[in-house]
């Protein structure tokens, strides 16, 4: 969809009186970052509540400080463990916890420079066989790198690889 469209729905929802957006689902919304930084900027020029989830891989740097300088609300990353080992074979990328680690710091870094408090940066991860017995090192690596809050999901079977990642069987 041209970006003038996505313009024009942030633009209908305004006039719907919608408080929120999401932008989530379906792969990384950063492979399209300056599509999705321009609904950004038009969500916050509305004054509505802005959430984005990403995997935190694919932020440049001029991206990390429109998201602090609009204001944006909240940014949930996804980060399935405290180290490498495991978060990257838990999402088969390798070097994407780094890549994750360092845009958080950067996102820190530029929040102390521009003086706020926003965006809030959340720490979403997926509860798995390969991942549990590691969130209490993992809640010490939020606070370590300056996450504002943790958040533990459900893992959601897609496909039968999927299963074997499950706590239990059933």
């Amino acid at each position: 969809m041209p970006l003038e469209r996505w313009l024009e729905i942030v633009d209908e929802a305004a006039e719907l009186d919608v408080r929120e957006w999401h932008i989530a689902g379906g792969g990384e919304p950063m492979f399209l970052a300056d599509r999705v930084m321009a609904v950004m900027k038009r969500i916050k020029e509305y004054g509505m509540l802005g959430i984005i989830t990403t995997n935190g891989t694919l932020w440049k740097d001029k991206h990390i400080e429109t998201a602090v300088k609009i204001g944006w609300d909240r940014i949930h990353f996804s980060l399935d463990a405290p180290n490498a080992k495991i978060h990257d074979y838990l999402r088969q990328v390798p070097g994407t916890f780094k890549k994750v680690i360092t845009t958080i710091k950067k996102f820190n870094q530029m929040k102390k420079k521009y003086k706020t408090d926003k965006p809030r940066l959340i720490i979403q991860s997926v509860v798995s066989k390969e991942n549990y017995k590691k969130f209490p090192e993992l809640v010490k690596l939020a606070k370590r790198i300056g996450a504002n809050e943790l958040t533990l999901l459900p893992l959601t079977v897609f496909d039968e690889s999927m299963r074997n990642l499950k706590l239990n069987k059933k």
